[in-house]
């Protein structure tokens, strides 16, 4: 998306993805990130170019001719502690929080850093012990043609412990919907709809009910952002940029659980399923307030104002 608003304003784009590491020696401590890094750099001094944009553990390129912008999607540290289901504690200390956290704050270094929410910012000084420089929210694609009529819950990624998959499964079964799953993998107890386009899951979101998304840990989460531009309620947590959205329309409060709480979900999902008229006012709030402060137009602005202050 960003190479996309970057492209449209007339600049030479170029993807860099990094190499396979090579040494199983910083491998086994979590490091690898930095000699993928690394090699990285090699090849952005061979192409010198004016600006580069980095994310996640891949970012600490040193001393160079660039200028360097590093956008921080949360934090490995906060992500690996939201969840360690199926993660033997060796993998999740070393390289979940000592390794990975420790390229990703290395990468921050000397860089001009964005979060994409203010949680995530916040991530950035209790962890890394530094600011974000600015806050650029995610922003996605308006939908104009929203579906009046909805019905059926859905759950939209990854089938993870951290994104809360068995808990919306389960309050689905309580409340006797069926749910239906954009995302890999297969579960006889939903229907499975497979990983779904961006034209797909514009069609998903504008004729669904609700989205059940009672994760442990997100940033700035595009399927929540996605959902409620198309007019689809999400059942979710205070996560991310949630509690963004919950200062500009405190009443969204009624669409809110607890974090690893599900009889928390029970009583907002029921206030949707049953078009209670104080959530759907809060609804149609937040619908408003997503559309206008995380559209594609305002990021691209966003982001085209930092570039340009940087080719200054």
């Amino acid at each position: 998306m960003l190479a996309e608003v970057l492209t449209e304003n007339g600049a030479n784009v170029r993807i860099f993805s990094p190499r396979r590491p090579k040494s199983r020696i910083l491998a086994k401590f979590g490091l690898s990130h930095l000699q993928q890094t690394l090699s990285m750099r090699r090849e952005l001094r061979h192409w010198e170019p004016q600006i580069v944009v980095s994310n996640g553990t891949l970012g600490f390129f040193g001393r160079n001719t660039w200028k360097h912008i590093h956008v921080f999607h949360g934090t490995m540290v906060a992500h690996s502690l939201s969840d360690r289901v199926g993660r033997s504690f060796k993998d999740w200390l070393i390289k979940g929080i000592f390794g990975g956290g420790l390229s990703e704050a290395m990468s921050g270094i000397g860089a001009t850093r964005v979060a994409v929410s203010q949680s995530c910012a916040a991530e950035l000084k209790k962890y890394y012990g530094y600011r974000a420089h600015q806050v650029i929210p995610n922003g996605v694609r308006l939908n104009s043609d929203v579906e009046q009529i909805r019905e059926g819950l859905i759950f939209v990624g990854r089938r993870e412990s951290r994104k809360g998959y068995e808990m919306a499964v389960e309050l689905a079964m309580a409340v006797k919907q069926s749910l239906s799953v954009a995302g890999p993998g297969d579960d006889p107890r939903t229907r499975n709809l497979g990983v779904l386009d961006e034209t797909e899951l514009q069609e998903l979101y504008s004729r669904s009910k609700a989205m059940v998304f009672p994760s442990n840990y997100e940033a700035c989460s595009f399927a929540v952002l996605e959902a409620l531009t198309n007019g689809c309620a999400v059942i979710t947590t205070k996560v991310g940029w949630i509690p963004e959205l919950l200062s500009a329309v405190p009443e969204y409060e009624r669409l809110i659980g607890q974090r690893n709480n599900q009889a928390s979900f029970e009583l907002p999902l029921q206030r949707v399923l049953s078009g209670d008229a104080a959530t759907m006012s809060a609804l149609e709030a937040a619908v408003s307030w997503t559309r206008e402060n995380n559209s594609f137009e305002r990021f691209s602005r966003e982001w085209t104002d930092l570039i340009n202050e940087h080719n200054d």
